[in-house]
Parts: structure tokens; C-alpha cells; sequence
């Protein structure tokens, strides 16, 4: 599998999780119940099997074949009962428990406090922050809480699509909930307006997301004839971007990279990550862009190692880092030591990234 199928297929799977959670749940359990029957199914099949095979075997004269197939079985039901009893071993990373979930949630607190103050003084939030912004609002203090610095962004950047989405997918969960005191209808109405909007604009990583969610919408309101007129366009849409994936995943040509303008505040998830990872000497972060995929960014976070200290599996180390950040933008993990990237034919593009005015966000334990 390519990458980028990867990719989309795990920006997919966070999707459905995130926006039709009861579908998601409900599908999730299904296929584990059904693992689960097919599992009991082949075990009771071993068992009668491997009765059947042994009784052939205990009569004489003696079978070759019903050895083979006592073995066949007894082969099966041990699979079988090892299937039933497996115990995964816990994941690398750090534990989550009451004591870290709480200290996140001072850390979200204090951090929501910060924005809102700076935002007070009158200073004026960069772009990146007043999602952050709206974003920790919304899981702090509710969906409405995120409302003002999402409209406010929107009158003063109206190009920013991510901005549009959120606010549609803020009405649509308003406009849904039996409690609240809002105009539902008027809600409804309104996300998906801007829903449909976005996703026919056409021209950004958003309009995927908007089709998909108004997709969502129209099946929930069985909206039969809306479906019917939406999904063409999300198949484009979804065509599209998988040519952009394939883009911006491509680092063999002309590779077109920037800084992008990240305070600290923003760059908490990474930053934490790296902090706590011995064998990280230096990290660069990146914004990717391509003419091909006008609309779309990829993110790419350099890391260059720490020599003189035990190194973690140069293969899959950097999907155990990826796992680890939580940020809502398309990253990719770039592990210096990882075959991929030592490669000599790599070494220009790596030497022109570490020569990148303002790319460095951590040095070791420097920051």
C-alpha cells in the first residue's frame, strides 16, 4: 500500500470517528462481534473435527490421514484458543492515567485563559492561534464557546476554509442537539449552506471534509435527492485529493517548502512529543507545497537524531512519534535514520532543509 492510501485511509477512519460517532461505534462493534462468531465458529469446527480425526486414529488399522488431520485440527484449535485469549502487549509511549488527563486539562485551561487575555489587550492573535483558540474552546466550554473567535476569524479572514468548516460542523452539532435553546432549523439550514459551499468551491484539503460531513447530514435527515446530487461531486473531490496526496508525497523533483508562522503556543503538541523523546537531537518543521496540488499542505516534521544515547528502530520509530502528536493538520514524520531518507540521493533536500532560516523548532534540551 502507497503512503498516501495509507494516509487517507487513516484521515478517513479519524473522520467517521469524529463526526458520526454512534455509526462509528455501532460498525465497530459489529465487525467485532462478527470476528468474534467467525472465531467460536472455528473452534467448534476444530473441536469436532479433531474428536473425529482422533477416533479414526485410535481404531485400527492405522490411518496416515487421519494423523494429518488430527494434526490439521489440533493445529486449529490451538489457533483458535490463542485467538480468543490474546493479550496485547500495552503500546511504547507515555501512560495515560487521572493524573494526566488532569494536568492536560490545567494546561488547556491556562492556555484558553492566555489566548482570550492576549486577544483582550488588543494585541491580535495570529491566524494559527485563533483556531487554537476556538479549537480549545470547543473542548473546554462546549461548541457555543467557539462560536465568537470562529466568526470573528472568519470576518477578518475570510479565506480561511478550515474556519468555514468548523463553524458548519459547530451549527450542524447544535442544530442536532434536542437540548439546545438555539433556532435548530435555522442552525441546520445554515451549516449546511456553507457545507455545500465549500465542498463546491472545490479548491482546498476542506472541501473533502465538507462534502463528507454534508454527506453525513443528508443521510441522517434522509435526504434522498441530496445524496443523489452530492455524491458525484464528493468522488471528485475525493479524486482530487488522493492526486494531491500523491503530490505532496512525491519528494523526488522540485521540492517547495516554507516555514510556516507557528507561535509556540501552536507547536505545544509537537514540542511535548520531542521533549520527551531521548533520542531526538534536533526537529524541523516544514510546510510542503505543490503546484499541483494548489489548496492542499502537508506539514513535514524533520528529525534528526541524538548520537551517544540508545536509538529506537529507524523503520517505524517515526510513526511511533506521529501517533503521539495530536494536531489537526496533515503531518508527516520524517526520521533522518530511516532508509527512506539516508539514502544519498536524499542527502541534498535533507542538507537544504537543516539550511532553512527558522525551520529548527527544538534543539535537543535547549527549548
Amino acid at each position: 500500500m502507497q503512503e498516501a492510501t495509507f494516509k487517507q485511509l487513516v484521515i478517513e477512519y479519524d473522520h467517521s470517528a469524529r463526526h458520526a460517532p454512534g455509526r462509528f461505534t455501532a460498525v465497530t462493534a459489529l465487525w467485532a462481534a462478527l470476528g468474534q462468531c467467525v472465531i467460536l465458529a472455528l473452534l467448534l469446527l476444530a473441536m469436532v473435527g479433531l474428536a473425529f480425526a482422533v477416533g479414526h486414529l485410535l481404531r485400527p488399522p492405522f490411518r496416515l490421514s487421519a494423523l494429518l488431520w488430527s494434526l490439521i485440527f489440533a493445529s486449529l484449535l490451538w489457533s483458535t484458543l490463542a485467538a480468543l485469549w490474546l493479550r496485547q502487549s500495552p503500546l511504547p509511549g507515555m501512560e495515560i492515567t487521572w493524573a494526566s488527563h488532569y494536568r492536560h486539562a490545567r494546561r488547556q485551561a491556562a492556555l484558553l485563559q492566555d489566548l482570550v487575555q492576549e486577544e483582550a489587550l488588543g494585541q491580535g492573535l495570529p491566524l494559527a492561534d485563533r483556531l487554537l483558540w476556538a479549537r480549545t474552546a470547543w473542548q473546554l466550554e462546549g461548541r457555543m464557546a467557539a462560536r465568537e473567535p470562529l466568526m470573528r476569524l472568519m470576518r477578518e479572514h475570510p479565506q480561511v476554509d478550515e474556519a468555514h468548516y468548523l463553524v458548519a460542523c459547530l451549527e450542524l452539532d447544535e442544530a442536532d442537539d434536542p437540548n439546545s435553546t438555539q433556532n435548530r432549523s435555522a442552525l441546520r439550514r445554515s451549516g449546511l449552506e456553507r457545507l455545500e459551499a465549500l465542498a463546491r468551491q472545490g479548491n482546498s484539503e476542506w472541501a473533502l471534509a465538507a462534502a463528507r460531513r454534508l454527506e453525513e447530514a443528508y443521510e441522517e435527515g434522509e435526504d434522498f435527492a441530496g445524496l443523489a446530487d452530492l455524491r458525484p461531486l464528493r468522488k471528485a473531490l475525493e479524486a482530487r485529493d488522493q492526486q494531491a496526496l500523491e503530490a505532496l508525497f512525491d519528494f523526488g523533483g522540485r521540492v517547495e517548502l516554507s516555514v510556516p508562522n507557528f507561535s509556540p503556543r501552536v507547536l505545544r503538541p509537537i514540542l511535548d512529543v520531542l521533549r520527551r523523546e531521548p533520542a531526538v537531537g534536533r526537529a524541523f518543521l516544514l510546510k510542503r507545497t505543490a503546484s499541483q496540488a494548489a489548496g492542499w499542505s502537508l506539514y513535514l516534521l524533520v528529525v534528526e537524531r541524538k548520537r551517544g544515547v540508545p536509538q529506537p528502530d529507524p523503520q517505524h520509530w517515526w510513526q511511533a512519534l506521529e501517533e503521539q502528536i495530536d494536531m489537526p493538520l496533515r503531518l508527516m514524520v520524517a526520521d533522518l535514520d530511516h532508509p527512506h531518507w539516508a539514502n544519498p540521493a536524499r542527502q541534498p533536500l535533507v542538507e537544504h532543509i537543516k539550511r532553512i532560516e527558522g525551520a529548527c523548532i527544538y534543539s535537543g534540551r535547549s527549548l
